[in-house]
This record gives C-alpha cells, structure tokens and sequence, in this order.
C-alpha cells in the first residue's frame, strides 16, 4: 500500500499494475496458466491466516481435487467457507486453478464468487 501513497492518477494505476503483475510472478508457479487472478487487494489484515484455517471436504475427481475450507473472522464469531479446484498439471503436479468463496447470501444468485 506504501508503494502508491502520494501518487495520482496515472502514477498510482503504473504501481497497482506494477503489484499486480509481481503477485502475478509470484503465484505462477502454484496456479494453473489459465487461472484468472483478481487484483490485488489492500487491508489491515490478512483474511486467510492458517491459525483460523479449517479444512472440511475433499472430493476426488479423477484428475482434479475439490477442497472444502473455513475461516474464521478474527474479530467475529462466523466463518467464511471456500472451495479450492485443484488439478493436475501437465507434468503431473498439482496446481491450483482457483479458490471460490461461498456466498452465503448470494444477491444475484451465485453462489461461488472467484476469490484467487
């Protein structure tokens, strides 16, 4: 977030595409290559802490798996659920192809919202 403090316009969309392109780097070698990221998104903390983290399904699907987690708000009293695809790549190892949140509530009728 430092990064675009003082900058305008222009200036603040180069450093957000400039981060966005690092996260991108970044995930590359754990992401499918036709996996959609988001942007990049700022906060006071972090949303996926492995110390609230709890795993709930795993389903088998031949080539892909389908892993079922919760979070725990760290300041309220209810979890958010997520589903992870994974699959395997093409020299067998396994690469993430997205995580979808699970809208509880969803206003427009989905209920997986892309969250990678």
């Amino acid at each position: 977030m430092t990064v675009t403090n003082g900058l305008t316009g222009s200036e603040k969309r180069a450093a957000m595409q400039d981060a966005s392109g690092a996260y991108r780097h970044f995930l590359a070698p754990f992401v499918a290559s036709d996996t959609k990221l988001q942007l990049i998104a700022f906060g006071s903390s972090s949303s996926f802490d492995p110390s609230r983290l709890e795993f709930t399904t795993m389903d088998d699907l031949s080539t892909n798996l389908s892993v079922g987690f919760s979070i725990m708000h760290a300041h309220l009293s209810f979890n958010d659920n997520y589903v992870a695809e994974i699959e395997s790549g093409a020299d067998g190892e396994l690469v993430l192809k997205q995580v979808w949140y699970l809208d509880p509530f969803p206003e427009d009728g989905q209920e997986r919202l892309a969250s990678l």
